[in-house]
């Protein structure tokens, strides 16, 4: 996502800001659907979170590792959140200044907590799948086919070679050409 956003920043390049946002908004409402907030909120956080985006993109600099960007988008939709709940005495069951509340955020932080681990594990599924979409119209449909149901379904690759009325040789080159070329695409997007 890092070389998405850094092609982003560059602000004659509009196409890239729309992919920027189209990857990172599912994100931002994913993170935010488990927070019980409704759903006007949670648009209204996106779009600040989004803003703070586009505002800061020119002097936010990675600190080295892949999952940069990542973590400084979700620590500006944290304090957005927290931003919130102390503006919302009324909606939240946290007052102000609530324990609750910042515990909640440390343990939102904590990289060993179930709820990061399910958060990482969403975020990798949706960009594969960004990423699926992007590379799928380059393949036969029954190579992709193939590689659907073998790599992503679990399916036994003989009985999709019978199914599919393709050889068993077939079937794993398919998987094979696609998951060398989505290491391509997710090597290229995270650069």
């Amino acid at each position: 996502m890092w070389a998405l956003f850094h092609s982003a920043r560059d602000a004659t390049d509009d196409a890239a800001w729309v992919r920027l946002v189209s990857v990172c908004e599912p994100l931002l409402y994913g993170w935010l659907r488990c927070q019980n907030l409704q759903h006007v909120d949670i648009e209204d956080l996106v779009q600040e979170t989004l803003a703070t985006l586009a505002l800061e993109a020119q002097t936010f600099q990675p600190i080295g590792h892949p999952r940069a960007f990542r973590c400084w988008l979700y620590k500006v939709l944290t304090n957005r959140l927290r931003a919130f709940r102390r503006s919302q005495r009324v909606r939240s069951i946290c007052h102000s200044d609530s324990r609750l509340l910042d515990g909640l955020a440390d343990f939102i932080h904590d990289s060993r907590s179930d709820l990061k681990r399910q958060l990482d594990i969403d975020h990798d599924s949706h960009v594969a799948c960004q990423a699926m979409e992007r590379i799928e119209p380059e393949f036969q449909l029954k190579t992709w086919q193939a590689f659907r149901r073998v790599a992503i379904e679990g399916v036994d690759p003989k009985s999709v070679a019978a199914e599919l009325n393709l050889s068993l040789d077939s079937v794993y080159a398919a998987k094979s050409r696609i998951l060398r070329r989505l290491r391509q695409e997710a090597k290229r997007n995270s650069a």
